[in-house]
């Protein structure tokens, strides 16, 4: 085999060519389905693909556990039981303010990507549960 050396200016009237942006845009899109793959396998696999959610931390052993965080976990029931007895999601913040609660930030939530059920995927039993599943069905229909 011969080694080719490509002289430097043709290097440079090459990338000026108008295809240039076709092969970035190729590489980006096969870039992204790439990573959507991965990251589709990893929630199949029953690893967590985002922070752990108020009531949860990531476990000191182990990165890829989320374990319940029993300061928070207190809130989330209260909360629940709240849910059950009838309370709105207002009424319950302002409970919430008046024993002054603390709770999570709000800029987590501005920077937030909306994303429709379709879009969104769902992987069960991946972590122990922080309420009963008859206490949660029960709140989801309040």
């Amino acid at each position: 085999m011969t080694d080719y050396v490509v002289p430097p200016y043709f290097c440079k009237v090459f990338s000026s060519l108008p295809n240039e942006g076709l092969s970035n845009d190729f590489y980006a899109k096969d870039t992204s389905k790439k990573v959507r793959a991965i990251k589709r396998a990893q929630g199949q696999a029953g690893e967590h693909l985002t922070k752990p959610p108020y009531g949860y931390m990531v476990s000191p052993t182990d990165k890829k556990q989320w374990i319940v965080d029993e300061e928070a976990a207190a809130v989330v029931k209260r909360i629940f039981d709240l849910c059950i007895g009838g309370k709105g999601s207002m009424q319950i913040a302002k409970i919430l303010k008046e024993n002054k609660v603390l709770t999570a930030k709000s800029h987590k939530l501005k920077r937030r990507i909306p994303t429709t059920k379709e879009q969104q995927a769902i992987f069960y039993n991946t972590h122990e549960a922080i309420a009963e599943d008859a206490v949660f069905e029960r709140a989801q229909d309040n």
